[in-house]
């Protein structure tokens, strides 16, 4: 997003887009994510004026930045 984006009062927490993940042969994380429909709830989240993503390389080691990227990225959305 540009300088002159504005941050949004309501914020979207992307933990959970990660999914399933393991460490040392655990399992942690959410579950199974269907990234279809996260990539569809981050655009409408982006239709309705959401500005910011909280996410972060912790969550599913990765994973849930790349799928809000993607999904970013493939949006209607453009910044002004």
């Amino acid at each position: 997003f540009g300088l002159d984006e504005h941050v949004s009062p309501l914020g979207f927490g992307c933990w959970q887009l990660a999914g399933e993940y393991f460490v040392g042969g655990k399992p942690q994380g959410w579950g199974k994510v269907d990234t279809n429909k996260a990539a569809n709830t981050i655009h409408y989240a982006l239709d309705n004026g959401v500005r910011f993503f909280d996410t972060a390389a912790a969550y599913g080691n990765g994973r849930s930045e790349e799928i809000v990227g993607e999904a970013i990225a493939k949006s209607a959305y453009k910044s002004s």
